[in-house]
């Protein structure tokens, strides 16, 4: 009888507990099969391991001699480990937001530039009136009325709506070749590091790229600073003029 009590228990994963005392005799199989049907009564209903010191006495006011050995229980197998909190210095990575205005001058060229996600007015006349004077500057000028046109990310804020970095890549360029197959333009010039970003993706220093013409896509792009930013700080201006140089090449041929 109490083996194969112990064979029942041992098919359960629960260590069958041993008496020291040898009048256990006098005791009957239902006092340790009681005492070890309880703790495992304990176990299913709790789910939980319990201390591997813990030790449990058989009826105590009758038998205060008997004392049982500490019993080990073995964790359930499929229990789940505890969440880890993020350690300091993880920065949690977030979905990217930004505008991009699309500036068509038909029959020259189309600027993609930079601007601000929340402003009332994201594109006015001094930006239009300084990049009319940067095209200028290198000889493309007589430029008619330019078509604005302006691109949000994310285009949809719904929890379903794919927002991830990789997303915006592909809507952006979306977008580009979109506007890009309005009108015939001789080149395209990227203005901000964002456009950079995210229209050219294999662009990886925007710093080492500004100013290089991108020349394997058609028509040729160019990286440089975006016009908001230039109007933040003058002494850019210089910089962006040296950086759209290469565009000369473009008008001569056109």
């Amino acid at each position: 009888m109490q083996a194969r009590h112990h064979q029942y228990l041992s098919a359960m994963g629960i260590q069958v507990w041993q008496l020291r005392d040898q009048r256990t005799a006098e005791l009957s199989d239902d006092v340790e099969v009681e005492a070890v049907a309880a703790e495992a009564s304990n176990l299913l209903v709790d789910e939980q391991p319990l201390p591997s010191e813990q030790v449990q006495a058989v009826d105590g006011s009758q038998n205060p001699e008997i004392v049982l050995e500490k019993a080990t229980i073995t964790p359930p197998l499929n229990a789940q480990p505890e969440p880890v909190a993020p350690t300091m210095g993880q920065t949690v990575q977030t979905n990217p937001e930004f505008r991009l205005a699309s500036i068509i001058f038909p029959g020259h060229g189309m600027v993609v530039t930079q601007v601000p996600t929340a402003a009332a007015e994201p594109l006015n006349a001094q930006q239009l009136r300084l990049l009319g004077n940067m095209l200028a500057s290198v000889g493309i000028n007589q430029l008619s009325k330019p078509e604005v046109t302006f691109f949000n990310w994310p285009m949809l804020r719904s929890p379903g709506f794919d927002q991830s970095e990789k997303a915006a890549c592909q809507a952006s360029l979306a977008f580009l070749n979109g506007q890009k197959s309005k009108h015939q333009v001789s080149f395209v010039l990227l203005m901000g590091e964002g456009a950079g970003r995210y229209l050219v993706p294999q662009v990886e220093d925007f710093e080492g790229a500004r100013g290089q013409l991108i020349s394997e896509t058609s028509p040729p792009l160019l990286l440089t600073d975006d016009l908001e930013h230039v109007i933040a700080e003058p002494a850019l201006k210089a910089l962006v003029w040296r950086d759209l140089q290469p565009l000369r090449l473009i008008v001569g041929q056109t």
